[in-house]
């Protein structure tokens, strides 16, 4: 009977201890676009899978990219943004497409080596009103890590 009270006892405790865990797990991810700029996006794993680019109109948003270099019929320039809505990952690959006025951001991602890992393609091209027009980025390719 003692035997059983302190295992009992025990069990309470590790429960106290160790408590269980909702399953979802949040990672931060940073990188670098090969033609220069930056991402950072946070991505939401179950089961340690991940399942959604975490999306917010709160900084930190969702898929962010900064200081992307683009090209318009006014020069060249270097541009920042983000997407506030989230993007759901489907076999360890998630797309993304928004567009605003003239503008269409495309994104494309996969995750490697157990979510370590993230590389991809980013498209950016139209107007930005008032100005500058015919612009883009053509297809930037980007790697991002965990950290």
């Amino acid at each position: 009977m003692k035997r059983m009270r302190i295992l009992t006892c025990s069990s309470v405790i590790l429960a106290l201890v160790f408590p269980a865990t909702s399953g979802a797990a949040i990672r931060s991810y940073h990188g670098v676009m090969d033609q220069g700029g930056t991402v950072s996006f946070k991505a939401k794993f179950k089961h340690r899978r991940p399942v959604q680019i975490i999306g917010s109109t709160d900084p930190p948003y969702g898929f962010a990219w900064t200081g992307v270099p683009m090209n318009c019929n006014e020069g060249s320039f270097a541009i920042s943004g983000h997407f506030t809505f989230p993007l759901a990952v489907h076999d360890n690959r998630f797309l993304g497409t928004a567009s605003r006025d003239a503008a269409k951001a495309t994104v494309h991602g996969t995750f490697w080596h157990h979510g370590r890992t993230v590389r991809g393609n980013f498209r950016l091209s139209g107007d930005f009103y008032p100005s500058p027009t015919d612009c883009h980025t053509g297809l930037d390719t980007w790697h991002a890590h965990r950290g």
